[in-house]
């Protein structure tokens, strides 16, 4: 991606009372979905606000404008494209296969994914109707394509994730109860490793990672082969116990389809 967006510096005049009101509200909104106030200076930014007013309720709109607004405001921050027209498909590319599983969240329902593709599909057909604009129908093929993959590594990330807080999702959940409890298990591996690791090959016994920058490889024996594909990316941390042979996957932080690997960079997962 190319062109960058100019964003004006704010000098901080109002031209009227109108326009205090209108930034005003525009704040709130935003604030919502925890978007950077500079976002609110760009297209995207003003397109968002305005697409959650028109449904101001949904816990599935303001997750879906979370994670898109800190796309663009945060990881795009350099290369963010000028208009919705100038996005070229790898900008959606990323955005669905390695951005989308990076922040993952942690949902009693598993419903995550499915609700963030919903989401983008309404807003690009909204975009669509409104600036009469083609965007649905180049992005819909990524949607379609990843859907039930992206689900499914969700539904994986979600349960071994849960093996270190498994009550996660209970009214009483003590954090630092569970935390403290995840740091004496980290510490009973006498060598331990962090990072990206792509699935070489499934075996019955386990599975062989490789580490993306070392090209070290680690016999994983603890994730269930049967939900894993080969090629995957898998971030997080692996452990080994002394006088061990196998690994264990201790704390994933993130499931990557082989289609994203292009676009992964530490910054996404850590």
């Amino acid at each position: 991606m190319k062109k960058r967006e100019t964003v004006p510096e704010y000098d901080g005049s109002i031209e009227c009372p109108e326009d205090h009101q209108d930034i005003l509200d525009m704040f709130r909104v935003s604030r919502e979905f925890k978007m950077k106030y500079r976002g609110l200076l760009c297209y995207y930014g003003k397109d968002f606000v305005a697409f959650k007013k028109e449904n101001r309720v949904s816990a599935g709109r303001n997750l879906f404008l979370e994670v898109i607004s800190s796309y663009m405001t945060i990881h795009l921050e350099d290369e963010c494209p000028a208009s919705w027209d100038e996005c070229p498909l790898s900008f959606w590319e990323e955005l669905i296969f390695t951005y989308l599983p990076s922040k993952t969240k942690i949902l009693p329902e598993k419903n995550f994914t499915h609700l963030f593709l919903h989401e983008l599909h309404d807003f690009l057909s909204w975009l669509d109707e409104r600036d009469l604009t083609v965007l649905s129908p180049k992005v819909l093929p990524f949607i379609k394509e990843s859907l039930p993959m992206l689900s499914r590594y969700e539904s994986l990330f979600v349960d071994l994730f849960l093996r270190n807080y498994p009550r996660m999702h209970q009214p009483d959940w003590n954090y630092r109860a569970d935390m403290a409890v995840a740091d004496q298990k980290w510490n009973l591996y006498a060598e331990r490793a962090q990072g990206l690791f792509q699935v070489h090959s499934i075996e019955k016994e386990g599975i062989l990672f490789i580490d993306l920058l070392t090209r070290f490889p680690y016999f994983i024996r603890n994730v269930p082969v049967h939900r894993i594909d080969e090629g995957m990316v898998i971030a997080g941390a692996i452990g080994r116990r002394e006088r061990g042979v196998v690994w264990d996957l201790v704390f994933p932080d993130g499931f990557f389809p082989k289609k994203g690997i292009k676009y992964i960079g530490e910054d996404l997962v850590y």
